[in-house]
């Protein structure tokens, strides 16, 4: 990224305090990116400071969120969390070891992490205690659950604001419902991101609607290898020592009633410019891109009053404003950057409308009853207003099925069959008429060849005569000696009849 080119110039005028003093002294014991040290810090320290540092007015925690963006190993992000805990440790250590979440991917999750915390502290001796540090080392996937939950957007966005969130659950009684109520929610959040994984996370609908701006997304890279050899037996976070000065402000800040910070004159005006500037470059930019730090000033004015309660002043120094600003701005740049950068996910963020919800869902199917479709539709949309929707589609057809049941007949959606364009009409068929074309003369054939066909000819049918008549012979001679033997016996049989009469005559006479 761009930014990282002049990170180091840019720190040192990030660098302010017992925060800015305590992160020099680490830098030559780690890898980690000296803003993403100080960016850590932060987070840690105002989510220890919260409900006990106020902005101007009483109002509003000190709360800084804060976002590292890096690449999977040069990026450093882990070494520099882990450069900060050393820091802090001693300061807030046992804090952070009692009060840090790392799974919390809904709303529901949220209030209830709020209310075991506080049912916890309600034994011990400082009292109820609503703080949590909600840690996120992969927030691309935790982004993907705040992409899909709407009221877990909307519960992170007031508890930055300190406002109070709720969730209903189920009571003791099957009809009733109880809901979990937190009135001062303290949420401290550090996240971890990479640059490639930004554009497909992030969700340009949720950007308008302001769940970044609150959050200071930072870029980092590691600034330096540590090869001295003593370092391969030895971790090297642990040469990093604990602030004491963070741990006596720590003291200072927990100690008697919140403390309500306040800008001396000079600090006023300083943090007056600084909003002027931001407004006259907001104008000059789209609102796709204005809407990921449009809470710049606010949280200028966050960290004026964290770096003032380090000092355990209520008074805010035109450094301290300088500095806030100084880490905002280079906060804005690494978004501005981030949000020009092509997302490797070929995706619309624009929600899609009833018709083509219709579409999609006919077409998935193939054809869908009225039932079917006004469960496909998820309920989002009243049933009329679907009817009405498919009304108005020309391309989808509305069926009516006879079952021959009472009642009314089921009725189908579906495609309705498209017409061909004029384009795509196939031109007219060729009509074929057959004409009949006279032979030709056959070529005369050689008169050798015509003379040998003809002799052949000649033999075949001789050949068939000659078989017909030897196979006519025996036959003609075996009718011939049948109608003989008939002759024969036809003669034997009147010799018979003959002689039969002639002995009748006879026997008369001698009677």
């Amino acid at each position: 990224m761009k930014v990282l080119e002049n990170r180091l110039d840019r720190f040192e005028s990030m660098a302010y305090g017992p925060i800015g003093k305590a992160v020099r002294q680490a830098m030559p014991h780690t890898e980690g990116d000296p803003i993403g040290v100080l960016a850590s810090t932060y987070a840690m320290l105002s989510s220890a400071f919260a409900g006990q540092v106020l902005l101007p007015g009483g109002t509003r925690p000190a709360l800084a969120w804060t976002v590292l963006v890096g690449r999977s190993s040069t990026g450093g992000k882990g070494r520099a969390y882990r450069a900060a805990s050393r820091i802090v440790d001693g300061a807030i250590g046992s804090y952070l070891g009692a009060r840090t979440k790392t799974s919390i991917k809904n709303a529901p999750t949220l209030v209830r992490v709020f209310t075991q915390a506080i049912q916890e502290s309600k034994s011990t001796e400082a009292g109820e205690d609503s703080r949590v540090f909600m840690l996120c080392t992969e927030w691309g996937s935790t982004l993907k659950f705040l992409n899909r939950d709407a009221q877990f957007s909307e519960h992170l966005r007031n508890a930055w604001d300190g406002s109070p969130i709720s969730n209903t659950i189920k009571g003791k009684k099957a009809a009733e419902a109880e809901e979990e109520w937190i009135d001062h929610p303290l949420l401290g959040f550090h996240g971890h991101i990479q640059p490639g994984i930004w554009p497909s996370s992030i969700r340009q609908v949720n950007a308008l609607g302001g769940d970044y701006n609150r959050m200071l997304p930072v870029a980092v890279e590691e600034w330096q290898e540590l090869d001295e050899l003593s370092g391969l037996n030895t971790d090297p976070d642990s040469l990093i020592k604990s602030s004491s000065e963070l741990e006596t402000a720590y003291e200072w800040v927990r100690k008697g009633a919140a403390k309500e910070m306040q800008y001396s004159d000079a600090a006023g005006r300083e943090f007056i410019a600084a909003r002027k500037a931001h407004k006259r470059i907001a104008s000059e930019m789209s609102e796709q891109i204005t809407c990921y730090f449009e809470r710049a000033p606010e949280n200028i004015a966050r960290i004026a009053c964290l770096l003032t309660a380090t000092e355990r002043k209520t008074t805010i120094s035109v450094g301290a404003v300088r500095a806030a600003r100084a880490f905002v701005e280079y906060s804005r740049d690494t978004v501005i950057e981030l949000a020009q950068m092509p997302s490797l996910v070929a995706r619309s963020n624009q929600p899609k409308s009833l018709e083509q919800k219709i579409r999609d869902a006919i077409g998935r199917n193939g054809s869908l009853t009225r039932t079917q479709l006004f469960s496909a539709m998820g309920n989002r949309h009243p049933q009329g207003e679907i009817e009405a929707a498919v009304e108005n589609m020309p391309d989808i057809r509305r069926t009516e099925v006879r079952n021959g049941r009472p009642g009314p007949n089921p009725v189908l959606f579906d495609f309705a069959p498209q017409e061909p364009s004029e384009e795509e009409r196939p031109e007219p068929a060729v009509k074929v008429v057959r004409q009949r074309v006279a032979k030709q003369a056959a070529a005369a054939a050689p008169a050798k060849k015509t003379a040998a066909r003809k002799t052949a000819a000649k033999k075949t049918t001789a050949a068939r005569k000659a078989a017909g008549a030897a196979r006519a012979e025996p036959a003609r001679k075996t009718a011939a000696k049948k109608t003989t033997a008939k002759k024969t016996t036809a003669k034997k049989t009147t010799a018979k009849q003959a002689t039969a009469a002639s002995t009748t005559g006879q026997g008369d006479v001698f009677n």
